[in-house]
């Protein structure tokens, strides 16, 4: 299992990345990250769902705690991809929770905000 932290910026938020997970990662991530047990539970719920589904990651935000899951993950282009679809979503859940909504006006924001987590997600792996 790979797991790291991306900061938001200047917003008081992370998206937290789970690779290759397997369920008890969970309890080492409440240990980690210091999650509440009842976000703790919404994150697993997901991760339940996502998997029924046969989804191939998911991001999930809960207040203002943000994971983004691929149990899955291979270090290629398609799975780069996933990662970055799934950022997008974790992004504008953000941007949606401090205000900021998507339209011409906000949209660099939006876009070195994407910069940003990108830069620090990709450096992990580059």
């Amino acid at each position: 299992m790979k797991h790291f932290t991306a900061h938001c910026w200047t917003f008081p938020f992370d998206i937290l990345y789970i690779l290759w997970a397997k369920k008890k990662s969970f309890e080492v991530l409440s240990k980690n990250y210091k999650l509440e047990k009842r976000i703790l539970n919404a994150f697993k719920d997901s991760f339940k769902d996502m998997l029924e589904r046969g989804s191939i990651g998911r991001h999930t935000g809960v207040e203002n705690k943000n994971v983004i899951v691929i149990p899955n993950f291979v270090l290629n282009p398609f799975y780069l991809g996933v990662l970055q679809h799934e950022t997008y979503h974790a992004i504008h859940d953000i941007m949606r929770q401090v205000g900021i909504p998507f339209n011409e006006d906000t949209e660099e924001v939006f876009a070195y905000l994407t910069q940003n987590i990108t830069t620090q997600v990709f450096s992990k792996f580059f």
